[in-house]
């Protein structure tokens, strides 16, 4: 892992506990997103299978699929300790969690929907 990412992996690990209380605007856009899917995607008949990049806290998923039937779900994060926060919020036998570089993540073809 080269140093910047060591870098960006080190600080999502130390902010990880307080993020979701912190990150105000990545809401207000999460909200504008679920917003774009209701309107794009809703009328698609079909099961997805999405794989969320940066997972983060796994809220964004979480509220996802709320509104949409996701057959699997896969999370994917650079930071160990974002994915067991991830854990916490989000329980359900659909969810992966993957503590992983998208970099060298290779299963990208699994997936039909791709956040």
């Amino acid at each position: 892992m080269n140093l910047f990412k060591k870098k960006v992996k080190k600080s999502f690990d130390k902010g990880a506990q307080t993020y979701d209380d912190n990150s105000d605007l990545q809401k207000e856009i999460l909200e504008n997103l679920l917003d774009f899917f209701s309107k794009e995607i809703k009328s698609i008949k079909k099961d997805f299978t999405l794989l969320e990049i940066g997972s983060g806290t796994g809220v964004f998923s979480k509220k996802l699929s709320q509104s949409f039937f996701l057959k699997n779900i896969h999370l994917l994060d650079i930071s160990s300790q974002m994915i067991n926060k991830s854990k916490l919020n989000f329980k359900s036998d659909k969810v992966l969690f993957i503590n992983e570089d998208f970099d060298f993540f290779k299963s990208y073809k699994n997936y039909n929907l791709i956040v």
